[in-house]
């Protein structure tokens, strides 16, 4: 058995130590050169980018998807390395409609170390509770306003119909909430209210 410290024999092998960590980690990490070229993508990113490493190592990412050119992905990489600076953001790859959540960090030979996972579940789950809070189904019932009574029906006719809706909509709120009173209390089945 060889006694010499991974390190070593990755240095020989012609692996630097940072990369052999890198690609046994579960996170995904890519590096890019000086001019944005691929030049490591760990095991956990392969995946998330849809091509082999071979595929991608000495293109840049918009050389390796055509579609990734003018997106957020490039303006957040470019200002990363001009700026020298660790920069975090999200990006939507259209094509396959999915999100990921993306750190560049500047590397000591002018490239960028890159972090991302993808976030479409958490994407997806903000949007639905959105949609959700803005479209009034928050689970505290809304009513439709009153639609205007066509012309001839008198007044006490409309107010007729309005208080049926309103104690028609009271009702139902009590059907889905028991253990709300009237006044908004919660109330215990065995309280006696």
């Amino acid at each position: 058995m060889d006694k010499r410290e991974p390190c070593a024999l990755g240095r020989e092998a012609g692996v630097d130590a940072p990369s052999i960590v890198l690609d046994t980690i579960p996170e995904a990490y890519i590096r890019l050169d000086a001019q944005l070229r691929f030049t490591f993508v760990n095991r956990a990113a392969a995946p998330l980018l849809g091509m082999s490493p071979g595929d991608m190592i000495g293109k840049t990412p918009w050389e390796s998807r055509p579609e990734c050119t003018g997106t957020d992905l490039e303006k957040g990489l470019r200002r990363a390395q001009a700026q020298n600076t660790t920069v975090s953001f999200e990006n939507h790859f259209a094509p396959w409609n999915r999100w990921y959540e993306i750190t560049a960090m500047p590397d000591a030979g002018g490239g960028l170390v890159v972090r991302f996972s993808d976030i479409t579940d958490r994407k997806t789950g903000e949007e639905r509770y959105r949609r959700l809070s803005t479209e009034g189904s928050t689970g505290v019932f809304q009513n439709d306003p009153p639609r205007p009574v066509p012309d001839g029906e008198s007044r006490a006719r409309q107010n007729a119909a309005l208080r049926l809706a309103r104690r028609s909509a009271f009702h139902n709120h009590r059907l889905r909430h028991p253990r709300l009173g009237s006044a908004g209390r919660s109330h215990s089945i065995c309280s006696g209210d």
